[in-house]
């Protein structure tokens, strides 16, 4: 969203060159994460960890995990030539739904009260409602 509100901005630039590195860091933590859960906190076998998904804040985690191993997935150029740029690009915008489920997830499991959150995640909705306004915006004949 930075790049698109500001195209002249040389910070915007920096950070969307980067955007992949934060993306694959990101998608790393959340397998580790998972990898760690799994295999040390949930040795009571796979009924535990069925028994534990359940828990709305532990499936909204499983949920981004899910999101973020898709667009990994999807992260090659042939995916890109595959479904096409528009395609792709609307795929990629579930990271923002992978970040808000991953932050909740975080909030619920730690008991942070709920305006840490908005703190943490509310620019990037801000940033991303302004992005689409201003697009909208410049689309609209005048």
């Amino acid at each position: 969203p930075l790049r698109v509100l500001f195209p002249q901005w040389g910070v915007a630039q920096a950070l969307n060159r980067h955007r992949r590195l934060v993306g694959v860091g990101a998608f790393a933590y959340a397998l580790l994460h998972f990898g760690v859960q799994v295999l040390y906190v949930y040795d009571g076998g796979f009924g535990t960890l069925a028994k534990e998904i359940q828990k709305p804040f532990q499936l909204t985690g499983l949920v981004a995990l899910v999101i973020l191993l898709v667009l990994a997935i999807t992260s090659l150029q042939a995916a890109v030539r595959w479904l096409g740029g528009k395609a792709w690009k609307n795929l990629h915008r579930l990271v923002y739904l992978a970040a808000a489920l991953a932050a909740y997830h975080q909030a619920a499991a730690r008991k942070i009260f709920p305006m840490q959150v908005v703190w943490i995640f509310g620019p990037v909705v801000l940033l991303e409602i302004a992005r689409i306004w201003k697009q909208r915006a410049v689309r609209r004949p005048a």
